[in-house]
Parts: C-alpha cells; structure tokens; sequence
C-alpha cells in the first residue's frame, strides 16, 4: 500500500474505533441512567481493551489477512453493539420489574437478586466494550508492520500515528454534531459498521492473491447482515421499546395465561413512540394494567408521569407549598414542567395573574400542547397566552433575570449526570433565593428518602421493597438538604406524597401551616386528609454539612 493509502486507513480506522466507543457509552448511559459512571466505566475498558489488544498484537509475516480478519471481526460487533445492549436492556427492566412489583416481599432477597441481576447486565454489556477495543488495538500495529514491509518507501511511522489521532478527532465530532442528532444509536451503529465492512472490503481487494474465498463470502454475508439490519432497524426498536416498557406488567397481567399470550399482550398494545431531540430522548406510550388504559410518557427511559396518577402528583406539587405558605403568590416562575401539568394546578387560582415558564426542550413543550393524550390531560394550559413562556436553560435565566416572584416551582429531571446536576448546585439555589421576594417560597420535586411512610394499598408492596432506609439513602437527603442550607434557605420542608417527595423553602418570617388535616378542597381531590394530616409528622433523616454540598465546581451526583 502506499503512504497515503495507509495514512487514509489509520485515519478511517481509529474514526470507527471511537464512534463505537462513543455508541456504546451514549446507549448504555441512556439505558442504565447515572451517566457519569457508564461514561467513565465504559472509556475505561475501552482503553483496557485497546491497550490489551496492542500488548497481544505481535509481528507478522501477513499483516493484511490479519488486518481484514480484524476489521471483519470489527464490523459484526459494531453492527450488534447497539442492538445487543438494547436487548440486554429489555431483559434486564423485565426481570427488575417482575421482581419487585410481583413476586420478591423480602427486600433482602430483592437487593441481592438485583445485585446479581445488574453485575450480569454490565458483564455481558461491558464484554461487547472491551471487545471493540482489543480489536481496535490491533489495527495501529498492522498499519506500522505494513508500512515496513514497503522497502521503497521511507514512511515516519509518527504519521500513521497522528493519522491516528486525527482520526479520533473527526469521529468525536461527527459523533456529535451527525451521528447522534441525525442518525440516533442504532442506525448510528450500522453505518460505522458498513464502514468498517468497506475498509475491509477494500484491503482485500488491493490484496487479492493474499485473500482467500473465504473471507470474500464473509464480507458478503456480513453484508447481507447489514442490509437486513438496515431494513429491519425501525421494527427492531419498536419491538425493543414494546419489551422495555410493557414486558414486566403484561407478564402479571391476569389475562397472561402462557408465553405466547405474554408476548401478544406485550405486542398488541399500540406503538411505543420515540422522539429524539436536540436535549433527551422522549417515549410515550399506551399501557393497559389491571383492566385500566393508561398513557405514560418518559425522558430518557426515566418516568415522566403517567395518566392514572399524576394528578395526585402535581396537585401535591403545587397546592401543599400554598397550603403551608398560607398565601397565594401573584406572580410565579415555573422552570422545566414541559407537559404543562403542573401550570394546569396553577391555573386553577385567580389570585395568580402572572405566570412565567421557562422550558429548555421546545419540542417537549410542542408536543405537550399538540398530543391530544396530553393537551387533555393538561386542559391547553399550553396555549393559554397569559402564559410567558421562555425557551431556554433555567440556571442562565436565574443568573441573569433583574425579576423577582413570589413563588418559585421546580420542575427537573433527576441528577444523573453533570449537566442536570447544576440545577440542583448551592449556586442555582442562590440564584432561586436572590430571585424570590422576601415573604416568597420556592419548591422542588427531589429524590429524597423518608425512613417511614404510609401508602395505598395498591402500590403497598412496591414501596416496602423501597422503604428500607439504608447509607445511600442518609447520604441522598444530606446532599440536598446541606446544599439548599448553604444557599441560605433557612426553612426546609421535606415532604412526601404517594411515592414522590417535594422540598418547600422559604425565608418568609411569616407563621407557616404544617399541620394540613382538614384542608381538603373539591380544587385538589387527590389530596384527601389522610394524606395531607402526614405532612408534619415525616421524618427524613440527614445531616448538614459542607461535605455533602452539591457544587457545580464541586459536584455530587445524587440518584
């Protein structure tokens, strides 16, 4: 080969090479939540693999058999990388969901299986990692052999390896401004795959007494493979979605008999569907359980709401802060609640003549006011130009707003990664605080742990397993309560309702109601007495502390 036929390839080679890596961090983050720690994990066996493969590469008298043989290899794994862990995926949320809503009551029991459960899931998914990088760790050391093979040629092997390098850059940025906003993960997979393929294709075609018939009938198997896998793509991850979301209740349903009546009643229950958007990825869906047709929508695969209750939700959201604060604000901010469920609660005062939504995601905001699922749900509160609504990141209209309100709703995705983690900094809490007028209140929906609780009898089972208070959970409230205290919110109100738990803060001097028995209204029938006379009587354990403040210079994620 010549010096710029090789520099080409050590370019285009080390360009699929990080595009799977990047695939296979981006699925799995997506799919296991905690996106800091599948990032790191997943790069660092990428790099074990690829340093492993180098370390086992060794000199040899026929670099290009070795060469096609490793992009062949390369190209079948890269085609059913990203499909792989979907199923991985699917089966994993099966098996959790049957588990802890079916049949484990000790949640001892519950706990180890799941352990078990998870260690599997991450073997099998980080085997498929550490695959793509020993293969990849072979490529740069057959390019140097055959580059020293050309006795004619005086080729610096520093240049295959900055090829290398640069190969790396262009990949990282075609993963991110092509790849992912154009293509998505699966079908992402199978076009670095079809490269790869062709790379191989190419050698063996530049080589061809070197090259057996073999590996051309490979080469067209694989393919064919591909051309299947690109046909077939859409329904693949339709029924991917179908499993991931349905598969654990249908296998309860009473109406499940057999196998093939599970996997028809997983099936047959309407399209799962998916929107990809410039921030998250958005999947609603129809779902039947215990004899009632429910509609659920989720970001990222972490649940967003569900028709059946998430009026007991957002009511708890919005009308317990006025019941505690005993005024009703003027003028508020609402910041992310995309559906506009919780603008609906609002809605519902007169006394609140100025409304202020800052939403990050537009298309999730379009498509709230669009469905006809959920406009209905959220009565077109969307739509409603007394609304100001404003497009754009809460934590820069915060830092940047001379406004102030007298109330302040929270509406965020949970903290798994850095990016969302922010929202929940000392800092953003202080750009809240300096936001608030002085008699105003703010509240959050945040992950905290109460260490006993009451809840219906329907889900009673369910949060037994959750309920048992453990060190993650003492550590969980000691972020957030620790990160709100150093803000200098110097009245914290933790409280839960079902199974979500708000956080209501002021520094009003003004008498607070805790004790909400009796304060039932026809305007939030969810909130019956029963659960509202427990407001005052919930216990979160924590601690304050510095060292379990959330900083955006010093971050703790909290799952």
């Amino acid at each position: 080969m010549s010096k710029r036929e090789l520099i080409i390839l050590s370019c285009l080679l080390s360009f699929c090479s990080i595009s799977y890596e990047l695939l296979f961090a981006n699925a799995l983050a997506i799919m296991a939540g905690n996106i800091v720690w599948w990032h790191s994990v997943t790069i660092g066996i990428y790099v074990a693999g690829l340093g492993f493969g180098t370390f086992k590469s060794t000199k040899t008298l026929f670099p290009v058999k070795k060469l096609v043989s490793t992009e062949l290899k390369l190209s079948i794994i890269g085609a059913l990388s990203v499909a792989s862990i979907y199923c991985f995926s699917a089966v994993y949320e099966t098996l959790m969901s049957i588990a802890k809503v079916g049949y484990i009551t000790d949640y001892a029991m519950f706990v180890t299986l799941k352990t078990q459960v998870k260690m599997l899931y991450f073997i099998m998914c980080q085997s498929l990692v550490f695959s793509v990088g020993y293969f990849s760790g072979f490529e740069l050391p057959l390019l140097i052999s055959l580059s020293s093979n050309d006795e004619k040629s005086s080729f610096s092997v520093n240049r295959l390896i900055a090829a290398n390098y640069f190969g790396t850059l262009i990949g990282t940025l075609t993963f991110a401004y092509f790849l992912i906003p154009k293509l998505d993960t699966l079908y992402s997979s199978l076009v670095v795959a079809t490269l790869n393929l062709a790379i191989c294709l190419w050698i063996s075609l530049k080589s061809k007494k070197l090259v057996s018939s073999k590996v051309f009938a490979a080469i067209t198997g694989v393919a064919l493979m591909l051309t299947v896998g690109f046909l077939g793509a859409k329904k693949f991850e339709q029924t991917f979605l179908r499993v991931y979301y349905r598969a654990g209740t249908t296998f309860l349903s009473e109406n499940n008999h057999d196998l093939k009546s599970w996997w028809n009643l997983t099936m047959d229950n309407g399209d799962v569907t998916r929107i990809k958007t410039l921030y998250q990825y958005i999947d609603y869906f129809n779902l039947s359980w215990k004899g009632e047709d429910e509609f659920l929508l989720m970001i990222n695969t972490n649940f967003q709401f569900n028709s059946s209750t998430e009026q007991s939700y957002h009511e708890a959201f919005a009308h317990i802060p006025l019941l505690i604060s005993g005024n009703i604000p003027k003028k508020v901010l609402v910041l992310g609640a995309g559906d506009g469920l919780l603008l609906r609660e609002l809605k519902k005062y007169n006394e609140i003549t100025d409304i202020t939504h800052v939403e990050l995601d537009e298309e999730i905001v379009e498509l709230s006011k669009n469905h006809p699922a959920i406009s209905k749900l959220n009565e077109g509160v969307l739509s409603d130009p007394s609304v100001k609504r404003i497009i754009g990141d809460a934590f820069q209209f915060l830092r940047k707003t001379d406004e102030t309100f007298d109330a302040i709703y929270i509406d965020f995705p949970y903290p798994q990664d850095y990016n969302v983690a922010k929202l929940f900094s000392v800092e953003f809490y202080k750009f809240v605080k300096r936001t608030l007028r002085d008699d105003g209140f703010a509240v959050i929906d945040v992950p905290l742990r109460l260490k006993e609780g009451k809840t219906d009898e329907i889900n009673r089972r369910f949060v037994e397993l959750q309920s048992n208070f453990s060190d993650n959970d003492f550590r969980r409230n000691s972020v957030v309560l620790s990160t709100v205290d150093k803000a200098g919110f110097n009245t914290r109100i933790p409280y839960l309702v079902g199974k979500e738990t708000f956080l209501f803060m002021t520094n009003s001097k003004s008498k607070l109601n805790y004790d909400l028995f009796g304060k039932t209204s026809p305007m939030y029938p969810s909130l019956d007495n029963d659960s509202l006379s427990l407001i005052n009587r919930q216990y979160f354990p924590h601690e304050i502390s510095n060292d379990f403040i959330n900083s955006i210079f010093h971050p703790q994620i909290v799952e």
